[in-house]
């Protein structure tokens, strides 16, 4: 409920301030999926995880229509960047892609595209939007690690679940307050 109600209030508040409807309903689907994901039951789960994806798509879209491209070349470190992100999340695949169950292949792949499609869209907008992205995409990795290596119950795994809602949640409100202010 309060992961909920956090990025649940940050959509609210975007909303109340005009911020651009895609910002809003990102958020929203955003929280949605903290309150879908949330639950035991696999359907519910499953549709937390396809709320998060439709987020991550509206956030990509957010900045495409409102980024600018020619700040792709405007400055070295933008595009050094990109190349990071895509090396990063290749290889990221590429590791656990033999551990990942055959049915699970393909929502992983599609987690991943999206959460690289907004990262790599945000680059296109102000620095705060990046940092932003960046701590999403930080979230979505420890999310994926946490899921993919729970072999062993360890003292660091019981931090995981508030590692990457911190990550998520600072993520969610760079990316609110770089596109309302």
């Amino acid at each position: 409920a309060v992961k909920t109600l956090a990025i649940g209030l940050l959509a609210v508040l975007a909303f109340e301030q005009d911020a651009p409807l895609l910002l809003a309903g990102a958020l929203a689907l955003s929280a949605a999926a903290d309150a879908l994901s949330s639950q035991d039951d696999a359907r519910t789960s499953a549709a937390g995880f396809a709320a998060e994806v439709a987020a991550f798509l509206a956030f990509g879209l957010l900045f495409l229509t409102y980024g600018k491209g020619g700040f792709l070349i405007s400055e070295p470190w933008r595009p050094a960047l990109a190349a990071a992100m895509i090396i990063v999340s290749v290889a990221v695949l590429t590791r656990w892609w033999t551990r990942i169950g055959r049915r699970l292949r393909l929502p992983v792949l599609a987690y991943a595209l999206a959460l690289l499609f907004m990262a790599l869209s945000g680059l296109m907008t102000t620095p705060t939007i990046i940092a932003g992205t960046l701590l999403l995409m930080g979230s979505g990795a420890a999310i994926l690690a946490a899921r993919l290596t729970t072999a062993q119950p360890s003292s660091q795994h019981a931090l995981w679940p508030y590692i990457t809602w911190m990550l998520r949640y600072i993520g969610h409100l760079a990316i609110s307050l770089g596109a309302v202010l």
